[in-house]
């Protein structure tokens, strides 16, 4: 199978890396790409993930099979549509199933319908309204969240428990002049924040590839604004153990029936972000794409090819062996631009690899050449994630510390948080 993964920042390059590896691919290319991913055949870096008739003459010349898209951008636009109607196999929501993620308004709906757990919210047709409810939550000492319905890059979020997180919500948004949007207002839900990945396919069939804990916050300790991601760790160590079976009953088997029925099957990866608390777990948002930085760390599970799952899930294949675990922690850690989340970089920076430990993996995001050499240079934003896996959990941990501070002493100015680490405390259990 020839396979194009549409993308170019670190969860694309993590999936080109997985696809390399697989037994059913036999050429992946990249489109636009980026410098870093060294494992694809070929990289289209002139080409926009956009402008859908040129991919499809691309997926013509190279006789592509099937498209795997990474970022919710493309798919928002259409992507996916625009492929299948030129029967060019596309692993990836139609723009309708998108709206899981493109509308939290829509999620909510389909969430009610299907009786899905999710925290109860109110939807308001500017910032203000929203803005004026989240101050009766507080008035009442209630915590809340706000939302942006759109999509805003992982940081349209904001938790409010008091009135200075208020404040930081609105001058996000009158930054990125977004006043008028729709906007949703929740309940603050109680429980600890972990994620839940699928791939799904035609005719409602589905795999599964795990949990997550991904750490949102710019800084130690969960503090500052929220980002789209500064770590990661899989698997989940305090989930009950009965966590998977859950989740599929009753989240993911009820949205794939609700969906069907209105319409809009659903066909690519999925993302479940979860609240579990003490009487299991409710849903935060979906997200029609795989996460990043999750991805970096997911597919460092050996037992998993990710070329089989597209097989059996597009092109209606055997169903692949079950999986077995790999008995293996995967941690990863993000090294960011000087301004991120909210300003360009005030550094730029030259980029050379290093000679790091076999246990660890450098996913790229952030980098280009320079004019007329092979130099690597940063751009800004999330610059790359760095991915460990140990059979020991302190030892994935040290091996990726060990490798961005490597990193980070080249690139003065970068940043990134120090205390990303499995935590094996459970969920405390029902009284």
């Amino acid at each position: 199978m020839r396979v194009l993964v549409i993308g170019s920042g670190s969860r694309e390059h993590a999936i080109v890396w997985k696809l390399s590896k697989s037994k059913a691919v036999s050429w992946v290319g990249a489109l636009p790409g980026n410098p870093l991913m060294g494992e694809a055949n070929q990289i289209f870096s002139d080409s926009s993930a956009f402008d859908f008739r040129n991919i499809v003459n691309l997926c013509t010349q190279h006789q592509i099979d099937s498209v795997v898209v990474g970022p919710e951008g493309p798919l928002a636009a259409g992507i996916s549509d625009y492929l299948s109607q030129k029967n060019i196999p596309v692993f990836g929501p139609s723009q309708a199933a998108a709206q899981l993620e493109c509308s939290k308004s829509f999620a909510k709906k389909m969430m009610l319908k299907a009786n899905i757990p999710t925290a109860s919210y109110s939807e308001h047709l500017s910032h203000q309204e929203a803005h004026d409810a989240c101050e009766k939550h507080l008035a009442s000492h209630r915590s809340c969240v706000m939302k942006y319905d759109g999509l805003a890059g992982g940081k349209g979020v904001f938790v409010i428990h008091s009135h200075d997180d208020l404040k930081n919500a609105y001058h996000f948004f009158k930054l990125k002049e977004i006043s008028k949007a729709p906007f949703i207002v929740e309940e603050f839900l109680e429980g600890r924040e972990c994620s839940f990945f699928s791939m799904l396919g035609n005719n409602r069939r589905k795999l599964h590839l795990g949990f997550a804990v991904d750490f949102k916050r710019l800084k130690d300790g969960d503090l500052g604004p929220n980002t789209g991601g500064m770590g990661c760790y899989s698997p989940v160590p305090w989930l009950p153990s009965n966590a998977q079976e859950t989740v599929e009953n009753q989240i993911i088997t009820p949205l794939i029936n609700v969906m069907k029925e209105h319409g809009n099957p659903y066909i690519g990866f999925l993302y479940v972000g979860l609240m579990w608390g003490l009487n299991g777990p409710k849903v935060i948002e979906f997200n029609c794409r795989m996460g990043d930085p999750e991805t970096q760390v997911m597919v460092r599970n050996q037992s998993q090819d990710w070329g089989e799952y597209l097989e059996y899930c597009i092109h209606e294949g055997p169903q692949p062996p079950k999986d077995l675990d790999d008995n293996l922690f995967h941690l990863g850690v993000v090294l960011a631009g000087d301004g991120y989340p909210y300003e360009s970089s005030k550094h730029q920076h030259l980029y050379h690899s290093k000679n790091l430990k076999k246990q660890t993996k450098i996913f790229g995001s952030g980098f280009q050449k320079t004019n007329g050499s092979n130099n690597l240079t940063t751009t800004s934003g999330r610059l790359l994630t760095v991915s460990s896996s140990n059979k020991d959990p302190e030892a994935a941990r040290n091996n990726a510390y060990h490798a961005i501070e490597k990193i980070h002493h080249d690139m003065p100015g970068t940043k990134y948080r120090s205390d990303i680490h499995f935590k094996f405390s459970s969920i405390p259990s029902p009284k």
